[in-house]
């Protein structure tokens, strides 16, 4: 999807690119943070990167991205020099339609190729974001799983079959 997007932006142009990015738009942010400075990182993107190699569900992928990380000698500045820092990612705002990226491909060092990780990897039909964004937020941070994109194959070859619910009030999925 996203390369359509790459495509789609160059054949239409700027117009639809900030329509795509209202409506797909992912405002995060990487703090910074020592006992004596605070630096904060704003960054955009139109879906969210999960890995998956060793969780089991949306929620534990996405709580590995906001944990907080310990960094040795943070360079500060020279105000206050290399500190002991603590960096963590929130989001910021979030748009009207997520997408998950499932990083199902890792490269593989000792056969030095992609490999397709095939795990179970579950996602609730609804998710709330509230937990993994900034404390003031205004916007909505409840979403439902309409749509599914699943690719059949190995890394060098297959397709893409789409999995989607197009009413919200209706039970059936189509293929």
């Amino acid at each position: 999807i996203l390369t359509l997007f790459d495509k789609l932006d160059k054949e239409l142009g700027k117009d639809f690119e900030n329509a795509r990015n209202e409506i797909f738009g992912v405002h995060s942010v990487i703090i910074f943070q020592s006992s004596d400075a605070k630096s904060e990182v704003n960054e955009f993107s139109n879906e969210i990167d999960l890995p998956l190699q060793k969780f089991k569900n949306i929620q534990e992928s996405l709580d590995y991205l906001i944990e907080d990380e310990k960094i040795e000698k943070w360079d500060t500045g020279t105000e206050h020099g290399k500190q002991n820092a603590i960096r963590k990612m929130r989001y910021k705002k979030l748009p009207p339609f997520l997408i998950f990226n499932l990083k199902r491909y890792e490269f593989d060092e000792q056969s030095q190729s992609d490999r397709e990780l095939r795990s179970r990897f579950e996602c609730p039909e609804i998710l709330d974001m509230k937990s993994y964004c900034i404390d003031e937020i205004d916007f909505e941070t409840k979403y439902r799983i309409v749509s599914v994109i699943a690719h059949r194959g190995n890394p060098q070859t297959g397709h893409y079959v789409a999995f989607t619910q197009p009413k919200f009030n209706d039970d059936k999925w189509f293929q």
